[in-house]
């Protein structure tokens, strides 16, 4: 029996050393896509703009997928995140879809380039809802999302001028109310907002 024991001792202390930890959840990752665009038979212009960085109200610059849910209540989801900080993914499709327009020449400069445009966009990203109310009376569920958009114009004395301000409000109700499909919204009403943008910028520069 004691031979026994003996031989049982050296399993029980290498199992207390073994750590069995249950793997950890999988943290989803999504980014913003390009949605087919309505806009035709736009003007080239020759013009230089630039597109400043999106500037991102810090209420929701997050790279976390924040939900508003009835009353006043905002839940933070840890394992779904944007691929990137929302400014830099509002900046890069906002450029990226311009570019896409076909309306600027020499395509849109960013921030940092040694170019002097004749035009600056500075836009401000000052809504980003996901909201959900799962109560059986309303069952609503919707992304919406609202762009402050300045306008600058280069003088002949090399100062700037606003000479123009938008705001570009989108809201897309989801059909599909499941977490995976909330940057699917989040593309559509982009892309529109942006294509509003679009066809602001093909009337005012001249």
């Amino acid at each position: 029996m004691n031979k026994l024991y003996m031989l049982f001792i050296p399993l029980i202390i290498l199992a207390g050393c073994i750590n069995l930890r249950e793997p950890y959840p999988v943290i989803n990752y999504y980014e913003l896509k390009q949605e087919p665009t309505l806009l035709k038979n736009l003007p080239v212009l020759e013009q230089t703009v630039m597109i400043r960085r999106v500037f991102v109200n810090e209420t929701f610059d997050t790279p976390h997928f924040l939900i508003s849910t009835p009353p006043n209540n905002v839940e933070r989801l840890f394992y779904h995140r944007w691929i990137s900080d929302v400014s830099t993914l509002a900046t890069d499709f906002v450029a990226t879809r311009i570019n896409q327009s076909g309306l600027l020449k020499h395509g849109v400069l960013k921030s940092g380039s040694i170019a002097l445009p004749e035009y600056i966009v500075e836009p401000h990203l000052i809504e980003m809802t996901t909201y959900n109310d799962d109560s059986p009376q309303t069952r609503e569920y919707y992304v919406q999302i609202e762009f402050k958009v300045d306008y600058l114009k280069r003088l002949n004395d090399n100062k700037l001028e606003l000479f123009f301000s938008s705001n570009y409000k989108q809201k897309f109700v989801r059909r599909k109310y499941e977490t995976k499909f909330i940057a699917e919204a989040y593309s559509r009403v982009f892309s529109m907002a942006v294509d509003n943008i679009i066809s602001d910028l093909s009337n005012i520069i001249k």
